[in-house]
Protein backbone atom coordinates (compact mmCIF):
# COMPACT_ATOMS: atom_id res chain seq x y z
CA UNK A 1 0.00 0.00 0.00
CA UNK A 2 1.59 3.64 -0.97
CA UNK A 3 1.41 5.89 1.43
CA UNK A 4 1.41 8.98 0.84
CA UNK A 5 2.35 12.22 3.37
CA UNK A 6 2.33 15.86 3.01
CA UNK A 7 4.39 17.58 5.27
CA UNK A 8 3.09 21.44 6.21
CA UNK A 9 5.23 24.04 7.92
CA UNK A 10 6.32 27.58 7.83
CA UNK A 11 9.34 28.73 5.68
CA UNK A 12 11.49 28.73 9.01
CA UNK A 13 10.67 24.66 10.08
CA UNK A 14 11.00 23.64 6.19
CA UNK A 15 14.81 22.45 6.62
CA UNK A 16 13.73 20.67 9.97
CA UNK A 17 10.82 18.42 8.29
CA UNK A 18 12.64 18.62 4.99
CA UNK A 19 15.37 16.20 7.29
CA UNK A 20 12.17 13.99 8.26
CA UNK A 21 10.86 13.53 4.89
CA UNK A 22 13.69 12.60 4.17
CA UNK A 23 14.35 9.68 7.08
CA UNK A 24 10.99 8.66 6.05
CA UNK A 25 11.18 8.21 2.33
CA UNK A 26 13.77 5.23 3.41
CA UNK A 27 10.84 3.55 4.79
CA UNK A 28 9.12 3.91 1.26
CA UNK A 29 6.83 6.75 2.15
CA UNK A 30 5.83 8.69 -0.73
CA UNK A 31 6.69 12.56 1.19
CA UNK A 32 5.77 15.74 -0.08
CA UNK A 33 6.81 19.12 2.04
CA UNK A 34 4.89 22.12 1.71
CA UNK A 35 4.73 25.71 2.99
CA UNK A 36 1.16 26.73 4.43
CA UNK A 37 2.11 30.33 2.73
CA UNK A 38 1.24 27.94 -0.61
CA UNK A 39 -2.20 27.45 0.44
CA UNK A 40 -2.85 31.12 1.92
CA UNK A 41 -4.07 29.73 5.62
CA UNK A 42 -7.48 29.20 3.54
CA UNK A 43 -9.21 26.04 2.59
CA UNK A 44 -9.79 27.76 -0.58
CA UNK A 45 -6.53 27.14 -2.28
CA UNK A 46 -6.34 24.08 -0.92
CA UNK A 47 -5.40 21.78 -3.89
CA UNK A 48 -8.08 19.04 -4.43
CA UNK A 49 -5.62 16.25 -4.02
CA UNK A 50 -4.68 17.13 0.00
CA UNK A 51 -7.57 15.08 0.89
CA UNK A 52 -6.01 11.98 -1.11
CA UNK A 53 -3.27 12.12 1.21
CA UNK A 54 -2.57 9.33 3.24
CA UNK A 55 -1.59 11.65 6.35
CA UNK A 56 -0.52 15.41 7.55
CA UNK A 57 2.63 15.82 9.74
CA UNK A 58 3.42 19.65 10.83
CA UNK A 59 4.97 21.63 13.98
CA UNK A 60 2.59 21.25 17.28
CA UNK A 61 2.92 25.37 17.20
CA UNK A 62 0.90 25.25 14.08
CA UNK A 63 -1.34 22.64 14.19
CA UNK A 64 -4.16 25.15 14.85
CA UNK A 65 -3.56 26.66 11.05
CA UNK A 66 -3.03 23.76 9.93
CA UNK A 67 -6.76 21.91 11.13
CA UNK A 68 -8.54 24.99 9.99
CA UNK A 69 -7.14 24.45 6.42
CA UNK A 70 -7.44 20.91 6.25
CA UNK A 71 -11.12 20.89 8.20
CA UNK A 72 -12.55 23.84 5.37
CA UNK A 73 -11.65 20.59 2.73
CA UNK A 74 -15.24 20.64 0.88
CA UNK A 75 -15.44 16.66 0.41
CA UNK A 76 -17.39 14.03 0.76
CA UNK A 77 -18.84 14.07 4.25
CA UNK A 78 -18.41 10.52 5.11
CA UNK A 79 -15.12 10.28 3.99
CA UNK A 80 -12.68 11.19 7.02
CA UNK A 81 -9.80 13.48 6.60
CA UNK A 82 -6.30 13.27 6.43
CA UNK A 83 -5.22 12.52 10.33
CA UNK A 84 -2.78 14.90 11.75
CA UNK A 85 0.22 14.05 13.02
CA UNK A 86 2.32 16.82 15.40
CA UNK A 87 6.09 17.25 15.97
CA UNK A 88 7.84 19.42 18.89
CA UNK A 89 10.15 20.47 20.89
CA UNK A 90 8.20 20.79 23.50
CA UNK A 91 7.42 17.90 25.71
CA UNK A 92 4.63 18.68 27.93
CA UNK A 93 0.75 18.89 29.17
CA UNK A 94 0.41 22.26 27.72
CA UNK A 95 1.98 21.04 24.21
CA UNK A 96 0.01 17.73 23.79
CA UNK A 97 -3.14 19.53 24.81
CA UNK A 98 -2.84 21.91 21.80
CA UNK A 99 -2.71 19.47 19.72
CA UNK A 100 -5.70 17.03 20.76
CA UNK A 101 -7.50 20.84 21.05
CA UNK A 102 -7.28 21.14 17.73
CA UNK A 103 -8.05 17.41 16.44
CA UNK A 104 -4.10 16.25 16.27
CA UNK A 105 -4.25 12.48 16.54
CA UNK A 106 -0.50 12.03 17.75
CA UNK A 107 2.34 14.44 19.23
CA UNK A 108 6.48 13.42 18.83
CA UNK A 109 8.52 15.17 20.87
CA UNK A 110 12.03 15.88 19.53
CA UNK A 111 14.25 13.63 19.45
CA UNK A 112 11.48 12.22 17.65
CA UNK A 113 11.43 7.96 18.02
CA UNK A 114 11.19 6.98 13.73
CA UNK A 115 9.91 3.77 14.17
CA UNK A 116 7.31 4.75 16.57
CA UNK A 117 6.57 7.51 14.20
CA UNK A 118 6.39 5.42 11.48
CA UNK A 119 4.26 2.46 13.31
CA UNK A 120 1.38 5.30 14.11
CA UNK A 121 1.57 6.78 10.89
CA UNK A 122 0.55 2.90 9.59
CA UNK A 123 -1.99 2.36 12.05
CA UNK A 124 -3.61 5.94 11.38
CA UNK A 125 -3.64 4.96 7.68
CA UNK A 126 -4.86 1.61 8.17
CA UNK A 127 -7.82 2.39 10.27
CA UNK A 128 -8.29 5.34 7.64
CA UNK A 129 -8.75 2.84 4.67
CA UNK A 130 -10.36 0.26 6.69
CA UNK A 131 -13.41 2.67 7.42
CA UNK A 132 -14.16 2.89 3.93
CA UNK A 133 -14.08 -1.13 3.44
CA UNK A 134 -16.35 -2.21 5.98
CA UNK A 135 -18.51 -5.28 5.46
CA UNK A 136 -21.67 -5.54 6.82
CA UNK A 137 -24.36 -8.07 6.75
CA UNK A 138 -28.18 -7.11 7.14
CA UNK A 139 -30.59 -9.72 8.34
CA UNK A 140 -34.38 -8.74 8.02
CA UNK A 141 -36.97 -10.53 6.25
CA UNK A 142 -38.83 -7.52 4.76
CA UNK A 143 -35.96 -8.00 1.15
CA UNK A 144 -37.03 -4.70 0.39
CA UNK A 145 -36.04 -2.99 3.05
CA UNK A 146 -32.73 -4.53 3.20
CA UNK A 147 -32.07 -4.21 0.40
CA UNK A 148 -32.49 -0.14 0.42
CA UNK A 149 -29.88 -0.68 3.67
CA UNK A 150 -27.44 -2.15 1.40
CA UNK A 151 -28.18 0.37 -1.70
CA UNK A 152 -27.38 3.10 1.63
CA UNK A 153 -23.63 1.70 2.61
CA UNK A 154 -22.60 0.57 -0.64
CA UNK A 155 -22.91 4.33 -1.28
CA UNK A 156 -20.15 5.34 0.81
CA UNK A 157 -17.87 2.02 -0.11
CA UNK A 158 -18.65 -0.54 2.36
CA UNK A 159 -19.34 -3.62 1.46
CA UNK A 160 -23.02 -5.08 2.43
CA UNK A 161 -24.91 -8.18 2.16
CA UNK A 162 -28.95 -8.40 2.43
CA UNK A 163 -30.14 -11.82 3.75
CA UNK A 164 -33.97 -12.33 3.73
CA UNK A 165 -33.97 -16.07 4.53
CA UNK A 166 -32.80 -17.83 7.64
CA UNK A 167 -32.15 -21.10 6.76
CA UNK A 168 -29.54 -19.46 4.65
CA UNK A 169 -27.99 -17.43 7.86
CA UNK A 170 -24.72 -19.19 8.95
CA UNK A 171 -24.14 -20.51 5.20
CA UNK A 172 -24.07 -16.70 4.14
CA UNK A 173 -21.92 -15.88 7.53
CA UNK A 174 -19.23 -18.33 6.54
CA UNK A 175 -18.98 -17.23 2.99
CA UNK A 176 -19.01 -13.13 3.70
CA UNK A 177 -17.47 -13.29 6.76
CA UNK A 178 -18.72 -9.44 7.92
CA UNK A 179 -17.53 -7.44 10.33
CA UNK A 180 -21.00 -6.52 11.63
CA UNK A 181 -24.92 -8.14 11.76
CA UNK A 182 -27.57 -6.08 11.66
CA UNK A 183 -30.66 -8.10 12.29
CA UNK A 184 -34.47 -7.60 12.58
CA UNK A 185 -35.84 -9.24 16.07
CA UNK A 186 -38.66 -10.52 14.04
CA UNK A 187 -38.18 -12.72 10.88
CA UNK A 188 -41.43 -13.80 9.85
CA UNK A 189 -41.48 -17.45 12.36
CA UNK A 190 -38.17 -16.92 13.68
CA UNK A 191 -37.13 -14.89 16.47
CA UNK A 192 -33.92 -12.74 15.88
CA UNK A 193 -32.92 -13.16 19.16
CA UNK A 194 -33.02 -17.17 18.71
CA UNK A 195 -30.27 -16.60 15.98
CA UNK A 196 -28.41 -14.65 17.72
CA UNK A 197 -27.93 -16.75 20.35
CA UNK A 198 -27.27 -19.36 17.72
CA UNK A 199 -24.65 -17.44 15.68
CA UNK A 200 -22.69 -17.56 19.34
CA UNK A 201 -22.89 -21.50 19.14
CA UNK A 202 -19.84 -21.19 16.99
CA UNK A 203 -16.19 -20.00 18.33
CA UNK A 204 -15.92 -17.77 15.26
CA UNK A 205 -18.62 -15.96 15.97
CA UNK A 206 -18.56 -15.04 19.60
CA UNK A 207 -16.82 -11.77 19.15
CA UNK A 208 -19.02 -10.53 15.76
CA UNK A 209 -21.17 -7.20 16.96
CA UNK A 210 -24.51 -8.13 16.31
CA UNK A 211 -27.01 -5.05 16.51
CA UNK A 212 -30.77 -5.68 16.31
CA UNK A 213 -32.49 -3.29 13.61
CA UNK A 214 -35.66 -3.38 14.73
CA UNK A 215 -38.97 -0.93 15.45
CA UNK A 216 -38.98 -2.32 19.55
CA UNK A 217 -38.80 0.84 21.50
CA UNK A 218 -39.91 -0.78 25.12
CA UNK A 219 -36.43 -0.58 27.10
CA UNK A 220 -37.30 -3.87 28.97
CA UNK A 221 -37.92 -5.59 26.21
CA UNK A 222 -34.61 -4.53 24.65
CA UNK A 223 -32.68 -5.36 26.99
CA UNK A 224 -34.50 -9.12 27.24
CA UNK A 225 -33.61 -9.37 23.47
CA UNK A 226 -29.92 -8.31 24.18
CA UNK A 227 -29.35 -10.86 26.99
CA UNK A 228 -29.77 -13.29 23.70
CA UNK A 229 -26.30 -12.76 22.29
CA UNK A 230 -26.71 -9.32 20.99
CA UNK A 231 -24.67 -6.35 22.08
CA UNK A 232 -26.89 -3.04 20.84
CA UNK A 233 -30.42 -2.16 19.45
CA UNK A 234 -31.20 0.60 16.68
CA UNK A 235 -34.54 1.31 16.67
CA UNK A 236 -36.10 1.88 13.18
CA UNK A 237 -36.46 4.05 11.38
CA UNK A 238 -33.60 4.56 10.67
CA UNK A 239 -32.25 7.64 8.91
CA UNK A 240 -29.71 6.99 5.82
CA UNK A 241 -27.23 8.97 7.18
CA UNK A 242 -27.80 7.76 11.10
CA UNK A 243 -26.94 4.34 9.92
CA UNK A 244 -24.16 5.14 7.95
CA UNK A 245 -22.82 7.02 10.64
CA UNK A 246 -23.80 4.15 13.24
CA UNK A 247 -22.15 1.58 10.56
CA UNK A 248 -18.71 2.82 10.91
CA UNK A 249 -18.48 3.70 14.16
CA UNK A 250 -19.32 0.37 14.98
CA UNK A 251 -17.03 -1.72 12.44
CA UNK A 252 -13.91 0.46 14.03
CA UNK A 253 -14.00 -0.29 17.14
CA UNK A 254 -14.96 -4.10 16.31
CA UNK A 255 -11.64 -3.86 14.59
CA UNK A 256 -9.65 -2.28 16.84
CA UNK A 257 -11.07 -4.94 19.25
CA UNK A 258 -10.04 -8.05 16.17
CA UNK A 259 -6.61 -6.41 16.23
CA UNK A 260 -6.02 -6.80 19.90
CA UNK A 261 -6.66 -10.57 19.76
CA UNK A 262 -5.64 -11.13 16.49
CA UNK A 263 -2.59 -9.27 16.08
CA UNK A 264 1.17 -9.45 17.70
CA UNK A 265 1.14 -6.54 20.14
CA UNK A 266 5.12 -5.04 19.39
CA UNK A 267 4.29 -5.01 15.79
CA UNK A 268 0.76 -5.39 14.93
CA UNK A 269 1.15 -8.09 12.66
CA UNK A 270 -0.73 -11.02 12.57
CA UNK A 271 0.03 -13.94 14.99
CA UNK A 272 1.69 -17.10 14.83
CA UNK A 273 -1.05 -19.08 14.05
CA UNK A 274 -3.04 -16.80 12.25
CA UNK A 275 -0.65 -16.27 9.71
CA UNK A 276 0.22 -20.06 9.29
CA UNK A 277 -3.40 -20.42 8.56
CA UNK A 278 -2.96 -17.90 5.75
CA UNK A 279 -0.37 -20.11 4.16
CA UNK A 280 -2.62 -22.75 4.11
CA UNK A 281 -5.68 -20.45 3.14
CA UNK A 282 -3.54 -18.50 0.01
CA UNK A 283 -1.89 -22.67 -0.53
CA UNK A 284 -5.74 -23.72 -1.57
CA UNK A 285 -6.53 -20.74 -3.83
CA UNK A 286 -3.61 -20.33 -5.98
CA UNK A 287 -4.17 -23.89 -6.60
CA UNK A 288 -8.18 -23.43 -7.32
CA UNK A 289 -7.40 -20.70 -9.11
CA UNK A 290 -4.56 -21.81 -11.05
CA UNK A 291 -2.30 -18.79 -10.23
CA UNK A 292 1.18 -18.54 -8.46
CA UNK A 293 1.86 -18.00 -5.12
CA UNK A 294 4.86 -18.03 -2.69
CA UNK A 295 5.95 -17.66 0.84
CA UNK A 296 8.54 -15.83 2.28
CA UNK A 297 10.25 -16.10 5.98
CA UNK A 298 12.75 -13.84 7.23
CA UNK A 299 14.85 -13.80 9.97
CA UNK A 300 16.86 -10.94 11.19
CA UNK A 301 20.60 -11.80 10.84
CA UNK A 302 22.88 -11.65 14.55
CA UNK A 303 19.68 -10.48 16.25
CA UNK A 304 21.09 -11.88 19.61
CA UNK A 305 24.19 -9.33 19.51
CA UNK A 306 21.91 -6.79 18.73
CA UNK A 307 20.49 -7.44 22.09
CA UNK A 308 23.37 -8.56 24.07
CA UNK A 309 25.15 -4.83 22.47
CA UNK A 310 22.49 -2.59 22.56
CA UNK A 311 20.08 -3.83 25.32
CA UNK A 312 15.94 -5.63 24.21
CA UNK A 313 14.46 -2.41 24.16
CA UNK A 314 16.84 -1.76 21.06
CA UNK A 315 15.95 -5.07 19.46
CA UNK A 316 12.65 -4.27 19.69
CA UNK A 317 12.94 -0.70 17.46
CA UNK A 318 14.77 -2.99 15.10
CA UNK A 319 11.57 -5.56 15.26
CA UNK A 320 9.24 -3.04 14.85
CA UNK A 321 11.17 -1.09 12.39
CA UNK A 322 11.78 -4.26 10.14
CA UNK A 323 7.53 -4.83 10.04
CA UNK A 324 6.68 -1.25 9.34
CA UNK A 325 8.90 -1.32 6.32
CA UNK A 326 7.51 -4.60 5.26
CA UNK A 327 4.04 -3.24 6.16
CA UNK A 328 4.46 -0.09 3.62
CA UNK A 329 6.44 -2.13 0.40
CA UNK A 330 3.83 -4.74 0.45
CA UNK A 331 0.53 -4.89 -1.16
CA UNK A 332 -3.04 -5.13 1.19
CA UNK A 333 -4.15 -8.25 -0.41
CA UNK A 334 -0.51 -9.74 0.97
CA UNK A 335 -0.11 -11.07 4.64
CA UNK A 336 2.28 -10.42 7.19
CA UNK A 337 3.24 -11.89 10.45
CA UNK A 338 5.40 -12.38 13.00
CA UNK A 339 6.16 -15.77 13.60
CA UNK A 340 8.80 -15.59 16.32
CA UNK A 341 10.63 -13.50 17.92
CA UNK A 342 12.62 -11.59 15.08
CA UNK A 343 11.42 -13.98 12.68
CA UNK A 344 8.57 -12.83 9.80
CA UNK A 345 6.43 -15.02 7.91
CA UNK A 346 4.58 -13.48 4.28
CA UNK A 347 2.50 -14.45 1.98
CA UNK A 348 2.32 -13.00 -1.23
CA UNK A 349 -0.36 -13.71 -3.57
CA UNK A 350 -0.21 -13.71 -7.42
CA UNK A 351 3.69 -13.52 -7.33
CA UNK A 352 5.82 -16.11 -8.50
CA UNK A 353 9.27 -17.18 -6.67
CA UNK A 354 11.44 -15.35 -9.07
CA UNK A 355 9.22 -12.02 -8.43
CA UNK A 356 9.23 -12.82 -4.74
CA UNK A 357 12.70 -13.47 -4.13
CA UNK A 358 13.50 -9.91 -6.16
CA UNK A 359 10.65 -8.10 -4.53
CA UNK A 360 12.31 -9.01 -1.03
CA UNK A 361 15.96 -8.12 -1.76
CA UNK A 362 14.74 -4.48 -2.58
CA UNK A 363 13.07 -4.81 0.65
CA UNK A 364 16.53 -6.18 2.09
CA UNK A 365 18.58 -3.82 0.64
CA UNK A 366 16.16 -0.69 2.34
CA UNK A 367 16.62 -2.12 5.32
CA UNK A 368 20.22 -2.62 5.54
CA UNK A 369 20.26 1.20 4.40
CA UNK A 370 18.49 2.25 7.75
CA UNK A 371 20.73 3.66 10.64
CA UNK A 372 19.72 2.18 14.73
CA UNK A 373 20.86 5.36 16.50
CA UNK A 374 21.91 4.60 20.42
CA UNK A 375 23.90 7.37 22.05
CA UNK A 376 26.39 8.19 19.90
CA UNK A 377 26.75 5.44 17.97
CA UNK A 378 25.12 4.10 14.72
CA UNK A 379 24.91 0.14 13.74
CA UNK A 380 22.92 -1.19 10.91
CA UNK A 381 21.33 -4.50 10.48
CA UNK A 382 20.46 -6.52 7.46
CA UNK A 383 18.35 -9.93 7.77
CA UNK A 384 18.08 -13.29 5.24
CA UNK A 385 15.03 -14.94 3.52
CA UNK A 386 13.95 -17.91 2.29
CA UNK A 387 11.40 -18.47 0.14
CA UNK A 388 9.22 -21.38 -1.27
CA UNK A 389 6.61 -21.85 -4.31
CA UNK A 390 3.17 -22.73 -2.34
CA UNK A 391 1.58 -24.61 -5.26
CA UNK A 392 4.34 -27.38 -5.20
CA UNK A 393 3.36 -27.94 -2.06
CA UNK A 394 0.62 -30.30 -0.44
CA UNK A 395 -0.30 -28.33 2.88
CA UNK A 396 0.63 -24.90 4.12
CA UNK A 397 3.28 -26.65 6.75
CA UNK A 398 5.52 -28.23 4.16
CA UNK A 399 5.53 -24.86 2.35
CA UNK A 400 6.94 -22.96 5.55
CA UNK A 401 9.42 -26.07 6.65
CA UNK A 402 10.75 -25.26 2.63
CA UNK A 403 10.98 -21.86 2.94
CA UNK A 404 12.98 -22.31 6.56
CA UNK A 405 15.39 -24.77 4.80
CA UNK A 406 16.10 -22.12 1.65
CA UNK A 407 16.44 -19.56 5.31
CA UNK A 408 19.10 -21.50 6.62
CA UNK A 409 20.87 -22.56 3.56
CA UNK A 410 20.94 -18.77 3.37
CA UNK A 411 22.30 -17.97 6.58
CA UNK A 412 24.86 -21.15 5.60
CA UNK A 413 25.88 -19.07 2.93
CA UNK A 414 26.90 -15.48 4.57
CA UNK A 415 23.41 -13.71 5.52
CA UNK A 416 22.54 -10.62 4.09
CA UNK A 417 20.96 -12.22 1.32
CA UNK A 418 17.54 -14.02 -0.50
CA UNK A 419 17.75 -17.99 -1.25
CA UNK A 420 14.63 -19.67 -3.12
CA UNK A 421 14.14 -23.19 -1.97
CA UNK A 422 14.65 -26.25 -4.41
CA UNK A 423 14.78 -30.10 -4.14
CA UNK A 424 18.56 -30.16 -3.65
CA UNK A 425 18.13 -27.95 -0.31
Amino acid sequence: MQVRLLMITDGDRYDQLETLSSDLKRYGFDVLVSELATFGGTAEKLPDTVSDYSAIICHYLEVDKVADVVTGIDVDPYRSFPPILCVGHEDGFQSRYRVADYGGRAFFPEPIDLPELVERIESLVEERVAGLQARVMIVDDDQELAEHYCLVLESVGVKARAVSDPLVLMEELHSFEPELLLMDIELGEYSGVALARMVRFQARWLSLPIIYLSSEDDPERQLKALSGGADEFLVKPVSDDYLIRSVKMRCHRARQLSDLMNRDSLTRLLKHSLIKQEVERERVRCRRGGYQAATVLLDIDHFKRVNDTWGHGQGDVVIRTLANLLRNRLRESDAIGRYGGEEFLVVLPQCDARAACALVQRILESFRELEFAVADTVFKVTFSAGIAQLNDFDDGDQAIEAADRALYAQKRGGRNGVTVYHSGL
